[in-house]
């Protein structure tokens, strides 16, 4: 297979997966209760439609912080710290604007690392 060939086949598998992300995400904004997803450092990488309904923050607020910051005792660090998940977990969020029960689960790599967490409330 030449360059030109490989190239095109790479760019066909990327053009699949922006399909696929985008239909993914599209998913999770349809789901009513609220999904927030960090990475194995904390980071906050996606956050739904009804999380940012459900706590009345606005869109985008989460993304990019840092969920050792933002909800320091929520399901999420809970899950991160102990690579276990956290069931029924009940927070106030830090603007003490409302209390949720959540749930948090580790997500593990291909390799069996921890890659992150995801919770729903």
């Amino acid at each position: 297979m030449d360059d030109r060939a490989r190239i095109k086949a790479l760019e066909e598998k990327i053009s699949a997966l922006r399909t696929s992300n985008k239909w993914f995400r599209e998913i999770l904004d349809a789901i009513t209760e609220g999904i927030e997803v960090v990475d194995q450092d904390g980071v906050v990488t996606y956050v739904n439609a009804s999380f940012y309904r459900i706590l009345d923050e606005p869109a985008g607020e989460r993304l990019g912080k840092n969920i050792f910051e933002v909800s320091p005792n929520g399901a999420l660090v809970e899950a991160l710290r102990t690579g276990k998940p956290s069931i029924a977990k009940l927070h106030t969020t830090l603007n003490h604007k409302k209390t949720v029960l959540s749930n948090a689960a580790p997500i593990i790599g291909a390799e069996g690392q921890l890659a992150g967490a995801i919770s729903v409330f």
